[in-house]
């Protein structure tokens, strides 16, 4: 069995200075939620023991990300690296890297995917070998489906996990942003599909696991409820078990 963190669409600057706040500590309270949701996951991935770890993209709320998220991201890289937790990540249409010298040096136990769809691969400590195939946004839009390119599954390999950011190309009326389709993915016969881009976490596919974890903060009363990541446990011959892990200390709520 492989134990991980999937996790996407961070934002890791985003500012909420579109809502109505006039209260001074509230406002300094949102400024910080992020990164304290952010750092409440680097926590738990540690405090678990994960083999692994799994960004599905928007890391940043902009392709020119700020210093202070920078430096917040690369700090938390480096808690895993010290924990011996390595990490593979995707940029998405906010933090797609058409210039990646403006952007810190990160530790080497993280592993950024090309822009085109490429796998690496890793052993984790108890000797299972696992594949794992996406790739980073060069510009905002990528309106042709991406996933067409990914290489059917490794036999080779005890598990094969496909990341990718992106939307269901039924639902996305635009089709702006990596549009696929769910029987397409599956016809790789992946393990998993870790997807990014939808705020909302869900499983959009059951056979194998196509899931969206949602984002780690809410920004808006849209992005209402609970939010954070998944823990992922994956296990030949059965489906994904799936944990929800609340990192965020604040929520939107309706009255």
């Amino acid at each position: 069995m492989v134990r991980f963190i999937h996790t996407a669409d961070l934002h890791l600057d985003q500012t909420f200075k579109n809502l109505p706040i006039k209260d001074d500590y509230l406002q300094y309270a949102l400024s910080e939620a992020t990164l304290n949701s952010f750092d409440n996951l680097i926590q738990t991935a540690i405090n678990e023991q994960v083999d692994f770890f799994l960004i599905a993209g928007d890391i940043y709320h902009g392709a020119r990300a700020t210093l202070r998220a920078q430096f917040a991201f690369s700090n938390g890289m480096q808690r895993l690296a010290d924990a011996d937790i390595p990490v593979y990540m995707i940029y998405g249409n906010h933090d797609f890297d058409a210039d990646a010298d403006h952007r810190l040096k990160l530790p080497k136990n993280v592993y950024i995917f090309g822009v085109e769809p490429e796998t690496k691969y890793l052993s984790t400590p108890a000797g299972e070998s696992v594949a794992i195939t996406g790739f980073s946004y060069d510009q905002q839009w990528i309106s042709e489906d991406r996933s067409e390119a990914y290489p059917n599954r490794d036999t080779l390999v005890d598990y094969h996990i496909g990341l990718l950011h992106g939307d269901n190309s039924s639902t996305d009326g635009q089709k702006r942003y990596a549009p696929f389709n769910p029987s397409q993915l599956a016809s790789h016969g992946y393990d998993y599909w870790a997807l990014g881009h939808i705020h909302k976490g869900q499983v959009i596919y059951e056979n194998p696991a196509m899931v969206y974890p949602g984002n780690i903060q809410g920004a808006s009363f849209k992005e209402d409820g609970a939010k954070g990541a998944l823990i992922v446990n994956l296990a030949k011959g059965v489906p994904a078990e799936l944990e929800f892990i609340e990192t965020a200390e604040w929520q939107f709520q309706h009255s």
